[in-house]
């Protein structure tokens, strides 16, 4: 490890109209012992950088009007950090992040090398005011530090947030981790890569950040969803582990799970582009990956089925329909 380097660099981005949030973010982490920390700034107002809080160790970097996923490459290359966190606007590490960081990237050395990356826990505000776990069950189901094959397939059922997930610095540009070019913020490639392409893995056994409750998706940052499991599809029927099929069904189930929220949140009206564009995507999806959208009968709206024809049998996995939230 770079003596010379700070040991986690958190990374934060900010496009118009988050200079607020992004200075919740700065705050609670300028308030712990960071040693630096990357803000790119993707075309914000002149409004938001005002509020942002002065510090040293705080470096501002500023490009033209970009998608989210294209300023967080840019701060994944700049961080130079020994290990990176990307957060989002309004993402707060908890007070004992720093402290607790130490420990854990310690804890993650064995003698076998240095795990690729940490995965953390989290909780979300919810709209009342309170706080819930952020998929806390996934993590009470393990064992912090357990051999990789057994974590593996379990921590490929976590959402794509990016706060979850330490990476070592070197591991990504081993592995050539990047976030998918979309409106998105292109998270889902870039774990499911992670997940993928890591020799090691370790789990923190604590919550280490908070985020604000979600927001109504644009109907933009849905397609751009879809656009990324396609992506992740592809890093699944391309990577060494193409053969596991318990990962494979994991990655293949989180995607489907990922992709059927987001297409809770358009309206009924917008679900038919939705619909054409996961086609085009799963006619694309590259063998043995299989995945197709039927009807469970002819008058009822589509419903999300995914096959894993590497098993010995067929399996499929009915998921909810996307009018089920209303």
């Amino acid at each position: 490890m770079d003596q010379a380097a700070p040991l986690v660099t958190p990374v934060l981005t900010m496009g118009p109209g988050e200079g607020a949030a992004c200075a919740r973010s700065l705050h609670a982490v300028l308030g712990q012992g960071f040693e630096r920390v990357v803000l790119v700034d993707h075309g914000a107002r002149e409004a938001d950088r005002l509020v942002l809080p002065a510090d040293p160790r705080l470096r501002h970097l500023r490009m033209a009007r970009a998608s989210r996923a294209t300023a967080r490459n840019r701060g994944l290359a700049h961080a130079g950090g020994a290990w990176l966190w990307m957060l989002a606007p309004g993402d707060r590490p908890a007070p004992y992040a720093m402290a607790a960081l130490i420990r854990l990237v310690g804890e993650a050395e064995t003698p076998g090398g240095t795990a690729d990356v940490l995965f953390m826990p989290g909780v979300q505000q919810t709209k009342a005011g309170g706080v819930e776990p952020l998929s806390q069950s996934v993590f009470d189901s393990l064992v912090w530090g357990g051999p990789v094959d057994l974590l593996r397939t379990a921590l490929a059922l976590l959402p794509p947030a990016a706060p979850m997930r330490l990476l070592r610095a070197g591991f990504v540009a081993r592995a050539g981790l990047r976030f998918a070019d979309d409106l998105g913020g292109g998270a889902l490639p870039l774990a499911t890569g992670a997940l993928l392409e890591a020799d090691q893995l370790a789990l923190a056994d604590l919550p280490l950040f908070c985020r604000d409750a979600p927001a109504a998706l644009h109907p933009a940052d849905v397609m751009a969803a879809a656009a990324a499991a396609g992506r992740a599809l592809a890093l699944l029927g391309a990577n060494r582990l193409r053969n596991e099929p318990a990962l494979r069904l994991a990655l293949l189930g989180g995607i489907g799970h990922h992709l059927a929220q987001q297409g809770l949140a358009l309206a009924k009206p917008e679900r038919q582009g939705f619909h054409q564009l996961l086609t085009v995507i799963l006619r694309r999806a590259p063998a043995p990956v299989h995945w197709t959208l039927e009807s469970a009968a002819p008058e009822a709206d589509p419903v999300l089925m995914w096959r894993a024809p590497w098993l010995a049998e067929s399996i499929a996995f009915l998921r909810e329909r996307l009018n089920d939230g209303e």
